[in-house]
């Protein structure tokens, strides 16, 4: 049997090998050290085809996107999504009511049954989502998950009597079509459909539709509309609520408490995450304040695109043809609709200046296709 030599040449090399791996990886490289004791030659260290990116020292998982979510660093044993959605909540309310005692805005401006019939519906699409999962394959999630412009429009139309032309789902059925294709570019699949995959997650689109436009009717189209703290707050007070009732019922409260317990970088971890999370509603409810729910899903459809592009900047992809066709159409999408929003701007400003003004914070629901009508006639 050969003798591990204490200093040589190749310790150099498998040191710097393990310098540029994260610590995670260093065993596996070379877990008897620099010398194999059979061939007595430096083993070679197990790399991955795409290595994971390492942020603060602990590595981001996933090979197709930039994930950001601080539960990708690895806790070992971790596996309570119930706990994480519950302490996920807890931030989001510590959060918003920090930032209404920053501004002083302490009034609550809608009914406690609208926060919870809100918080109700979001949580049902996200329950029928993660259910949907045990069906679906990757690329089916995606190319349904790209598709909720179409389910927020629809549901525009029913709950608001918004109207939309045939170019306004034109657009966003060639949005859906452009995030499949840039998102699935770099896969060499093809979407696998379940009757009862796609049943669920079909449930779960209609009420992530509803959640945006009932929080637009709700809270945002009245007289003394609603700050986005407040209804972050209501909401995840109600969705909390619901959070722990899931956890209590299918026992995983004392698991996952004895878990963070045990690693103490658990709770921190989940609440930075949520802290970041906690902007990006906010981003998403002042949106849907000042424009429409159609306008913040679209730009939540555009998140998918950032994500791949930035896996393309952190894992050093090549680019194909689905790449491209896919960036193309997404590209003409958003044109379209911002061509029917000028349009849809410039036929209620041939109204009514007054109205016009009043519209031009629900720049999609307007038919881009209609004709101009003329001036109102004088009244005796």
């Amino acid at each position: 049997m050969g003798q591990v030599l204490p200093s040589t040449p190749p310790i150099s090399v498998a040191a710097h090998v393990c310098v540029q791996m994260n610590r995670r990886q260093c065993h596996d490289a070379d877990p008897q050290g620099a010398i194999d004791t059979q061939t007595a030659s430096l083993k070679p260290p197990k790399v991955q085809a795409h290595a994971d990116p390492v942020v603060f020292g602990f590595p981001l998982k996933g090979s197709t996107s930039f994930q950001l979510g601080v539960l990708a660093v690895g806790i070992p044993g971790f596996k309570f999504g119930g706990w994480m959605t519950v302490m996920t909540y807890v931030t989001y309310m510590l959060c918003a009511c920090f930032e209404r005692q920053l501004t002083g805005d302490l009034k609550v401006r809608s009914t406690y049954k609208d926060f919870a019939t809100v918080s109700l519906v979001a949580l049902a699409g996200l329950y029928f989502t993660n259910m949907s999962l045990n069906y679906l394959d990757y690329a089916t999630r995606v190319i349904f998950k790209s598709s909720k412009v179409i389910p927020t429009m629809l549901c525009g139309v029913v709950l608001l009597r918004k109207q939309y032309s045939w170019q306004q789902y034109c657009a966003g059925a060639l949005l859906v079509a452009g995030i499949s294709l840039f998102t699935l570019g770099d896969k060499d699949m093809s979407p696998k459909f379940s009757i009862i995959g796609v049943g669920l997650i079909s449930i779960a689109l209609v009420c992530d539709g509803m959640t945006g436009n009932m929080e637009e009717k709700l809270f945002f189209r009245k007289q003394d509309p609603c700050s986005e703290a407040e209804v972050i707050l209501y909401t995840s007070l109600f969705a909390l609520i619901g959070g722990m009732v899931v956890v209590v019922a299918t026992g995983e409260l004392l698991p996952a408490a004895e878990h963070s317990f045990n690693y103490v970088e658990t709770v921190p971890y989940i609440c930075a995450s949520a802290c970041l999370g906690y902007m990006s509603v906010s981003f998403i409810l002042n949106l849907i304040k000042f424009f429409d729910a159609t306008t913040a899903e679209i730009v939540k459809s555009l998140r998918k695109v950032l994500q791949v592009v930035m896996s393309f900047l952190v894992y050093q992809k090549s680019v194909n043809a689905k790449i491209l066709a896919g960036g193309l159409l997404v590209a003409l999408s958003l044109y379209w609709f911002q061509h029917c929003a000028r349009k849809s701007k410039a036929n209620a400003g041939a109204t009514s200046p007054v109205k016009a003004s009043a519209e031009e914070t629900l720049p999609l629901s307007n038919d881009c296709s209609a004709p101009s009508p003329g001036p109102k006639p004088a009244e005796a």
